[in-house]
């Protein structure tokens, strides 16, 4: 299995090492962050000049993204599955729960009602199925869906685009979001994509607060017709991976 030497990769797989110790365990942030320093930081200074950028953006998660503090706990059965055929009507339900739990600020019970019904049908899920140019992932934690994301290629050459990203109200602030950003992220890498773009309302503070501590920046505003008389009303974000 391939490595993420990304500043978000080798901050998990840090935090993931001390959570497997029992000695690590009874140190608190700062300790951790001073062996941050110690084992990473200073020897990237002295060997690697060139690596000082993956340092700082490494040192930066760790002081200022909370959502990789809260990762779940290694006991616990966390898993991005593939979604397949069987999984259309449980889907359909998780999305409706969480769209009219989380946009109805937002936008219309109208509007809502309107996009989930030209999504989550079976003849829009079946593209993810065969198509070699999208995926869709089902986030199960302990056996119950809890969440899920999409990403795809997009026409611009090296730029992946994360289509949805979307979690129960309940498990949000646990570190599942950035778990599935960090799926879409690997994926764009792995496919040699040097950008991963996403679309985000514009009244969606929440959100656009993670992508940012993500590494994102909003690239333009847009405003998408999408029928009937509804508009989306965003943001477009990117993340540079090179």
């Amino acid at each position: 299995m391939p490595v993420d030497l990304s500043a978000s990769g080798i901050a998990h797989i840090f935090l993931r090492t001390c959570s497997k110790s029992a000695a690590l365990q009874r140190y608190g942030v700062k300790n951790k962050l001073k062996m941050l320093m110690y084992h990473l930081y200073i020897p990237l200074f002295r060997s690697f000049s060139p690596c000082l950028a993956l340092a700082h953006e490494t040192l930066n998660r760790l002081l200022y993204d909370r959502s990789i503090w809260r990762l779940p706990r290694m006991s616990q059965n966390l898993c991005l599955d593939p979604l397949t055929a069987a999984d259309f009507p449980s889907l359909a339900e998780l999305a409706g729960e969480i769209w009219h739990q989380h946009f109805i600020s937002m936008i219309s019970r109208e509007q809502i009602d309107y996009m989930l019904a030209g999504r989550y049908v079976p003849e829009k899920l079946s593209v993810y199925l065969e198509a070699p140019d999208r995926w869709f992932g089902l986030l199960r934690l302990d056996g119950r869906l809890v969440g899920y994301c999409s990403y795809a290629l997009t026409a611009t050459p090296g730029e992946m685009k994360l289509e949805q990203l979307y979690l129960l109200a309940e498990m949000r602030g646990r570190g599942l979001g950035a778990y599935m950003l960090d799926a879409a992220e690997r994926a764009a890498r792995q496919r040699g994509c040097d950008a991963l773009a996403l679309t985000v309302n514009k009244h969606n503070a929440g959100a656009i607060a993670v992508y940012q501590r993500g590494g994102f920046q909003v690239r333009e505003e847009a405003v998408f017709d999408i029928g009937n008389g509804f508009v989306m009303d965003d943001y477009v974000m990117e993340k540079r991976l090179a």
